[in-house]
């Protein structure tokens, strides 16, 4: 139980409501599967994490469905998620570690492919060096005292 502990502590969200949530469902269907009990509909959530279907309460589901559906479109709009309409169940909101996330952001700090700097090496700055600086304040100083 201490490995399940470590692995839900990683995904926030999921774990709140797994914590909360009955026993895991061993079998593997679909996303959504309605079952009675005890008089009180339940649906099950997947974690990709321990591979295994948990039952929630209906509230929680429609809590943690419009939660990462919102998250999805958004990095959808973003272009930063491919995940294909037959795996949206896959999606936990951890976009990071995901199969379909692609990161599309350039960092100056990565290095270039030929391994010969970075790209903010090569990011012009219009700020004055320190030499020109220095030559500037003498040049002030000069024509100051000449007067």
């Amino acid at each position: 139980m201490a490995g399940l502990s470590e692995q839900i502590s990683r995904s926030g969200w999921l774990a709140t409501l797994l914590f909360c949530a009955v026993p895991p469902v061993r079998e593997k269907q679909t996303e959504v599967s309605h079952m009675k009990n005890n008089g009180n509909q339940s649906q099950r959530i997947y974690d990709k994490a321990t591979r295994t279907w948990y039952e929630v309460p209906e509230d929680q589901y429609r809590e943690f469905d419009r939660w990462r559906t919102n998250l999805r479109k958004r990095e959808q709009y973003w272009g930063r998620c491919f995940c294909p309409r037959g795996k949206w169940w896959l999606c936990d909101g951890d976009c990071v570690d995901c199969e379909f996330h692609t990161r599309n952001e350039v960092s100056l700090d990565d290095p270039l492919p030929d391994g010969e700097g970075t790209r903010g090496d090569y990011v012009p700055d219009d700020n004055p060096t320190p030499e020109e600086i220095i030559s500037d304040r003498d040049l002030l100083e000069r024509t100051c005292l000449g007067r």
